[in-house]
């Protein structure tokens, strides 16, 4: 029980996610799917703190919605990630290869994280100003070259 507690608060904790954010990642996943329900708020708590073990069918959708190895969020001493051939399985309601780039980016890379954190707490002016400042930047890159 312990091993997959600890695995969701290590992917939490890299990614920057909250419970919320696991939730919203696993809507996709229950349209046409035949399940016993959704993963609950409480539920999704008690795997986190280790008060409850997902059940089989619970750890295939998390680990579909996280993009990781099913076995290694049970717990198993594994890669956490699958195999491109493998992950393309679990890739079934079209979500795109540059898509998935972007959310290997936010994973491992701590300027990216920090980005969208801010911006998710930013109005949509701010966000929109950000963008121009951004872009203003990358075109003096360039113009530098």
């Amino acid at each position: 029980m312990e091993e997959t507690s600890k695995r969701l608060k290590y992917f939490m904790a890299l990614c920057g996610l909250r419970p919320a954010d696991i939730l919203r990642l696993l809507e996709p996943y229950y349209k046409g799917a035949s399940l016993p329900h959704k993963i609950t708020r409480t539920e999704l708590d008690r795997f986190i703190n280790g008060d409850a073990e997902p059940e089989r069918w619970q750890i295939d959708i998390l680990s579909s919605a996280l993009k990781v190895n099913p076995s290694w969020i049970a717990g198993k001493d594994v890669p956490m990630r699958l195999p491109k051939q493998q992950s393309e399985r679990y890739l079934e309601v079209g979500i795109y290869e540059d898509v998935l780039q972007y959310v290997e980016q936010f994973c491992h890379d701590p300027n990216t994280r920090a980005l969208v954190k801010a911006a998710r707490d930013a109005t949509p002016e701010q966000v929109e100003a950000a963008i121009a400042m951004l872009n203003a930047f990358s075109k003096g890159t360039s113009d530098e070259s």
